[in-house]
This record gives C-alpha cells, structure tokens and sequence, in this order.
C-alpha cells in the first residue's frame, strides 16, 4: 500500500485519489475474498477425489488414508494461506476507509472554521 502521503498529496484533500485508493483496495479484497471462498468450497471435492484414489477397504479407512495424504494438507495450507491474504486486504481496505473519512471530516472541520473566521 502506498503512503498516506503520496495518495493525498501531504494530507490535502484529493477525492479522486481517495476514489482510486479505495477502488484498489475494495478490488483487491474483492479478489482475494474469491480466491479464499472458492478453496474452501473446493475442500469436500479435494477430499472426495483422494478418498476415491485411495486404496482401502472402508470409506472410513479411504478418508483417513486422504486426509493423511500431503496433497490435502496442501489444499488445507492455501485454504488458510488464502483466507489470511482476504483478511489482511480487508484489513487495508478498511484503514482506506477510515483515512477518506478522517480526511472528509477535517476538509470539513477546515471549511467551517473558514466560515467563522469570516464572521469575526
């Protein structure tokens, strides 16, 4: 992620590159958020397919046998890999949120104290 100070020009107030900030992180959490849901909706098929390899008497022995197995521990380690990735994107897309509103508030705050000035 960028310095707060390179997207806002030293704190000034850009919406346009507030706009753009946010689409990127909102696309990039978008993204990652998929990724993760889509390796973890594909948990039951990874282990169905290794229990329908493996070479076993019972389904219960079959599932131990793929739940043992590295490629399943491989799925599982992405899974989490992915879940931790759309965790931290959100995480930055939040912070760019809450950065565009502390911005708009002190835009504000600055266009009322103009205002007052005005009137003294």
């Amino acid at each position: 992620m960028p310095n707060v100070n390179d997207i806002y020009g030293g704190g000034s107030y850009d919406p346009a590159a507030i706009y753009d900030q946010l689409v990127q992180t909102g696309t990039d959490w978008a993204d990652k958020e998929s990724a993760a849901a889509l390796l973890e909706e594909m948990r039951k098929p990874v282990l169905a397919a290794l229990m329908g390899r493996a070479e076993a008497k019972s389904v219960a022995a079959a599932e131990t046998q793929a739940l043992a197995s590295h490629e399943y521990a491989e799925h599982i380690r992405k899974m989490v890999d992915a879940r931790h990735a759309a965790t931290v994107a959100r995480v930055k897309y939040d912070a760019t949120r809450a950065l565009a509103d502390a911005l708009r508030t002190r835009q504000a705050t600055m266009r009322a104290e103009a205002g007052l000035a005005g009137m003294s």
